[in-house]
């Protein structure tokens, strides 16, 4: 979390606040999938997910739905994406 020397706005400090529940929310059920399909690059592979999504430029619009996100996200950092069990559209 934040402390008062850090030098984030307050802005960022909401991101970060988000992301870290975002992560405590989705990174489990994201890290038991992975670890199915790529035992061996599972948490990489979670935590590539994780940080697309926190260098996620500003200018885009919110994310509406951080789960579809995340799982899109997810399946981009899997070496070959072709061979998921689920449909990402």
């Amino acid at each position: 979390m934040t402390t008062p020397s850090d030098n984030r706005s307050p802005q960022d400090q909401i991101e970060v606040l988000n992301l870290d529940i975002l992560y405590r929310d989705f990174a489990p059920s994201l890290l038991r999938y992975a670890r199915m399909l790529n035992p061996n690059q599972a948490d990489d592979l979670v935590h590539e997910a994780f940080a697309a999504l926190a260098d996620r430029p500003h200018t885009l619009p919110p994310v509406t739905n951080p789960r579809g996100y995340l799982v899109t996200l997810f399946a981009t950092t899997l070496p070959n994406p072709n061979n998921l069990g689920f449909h990402l559209g």
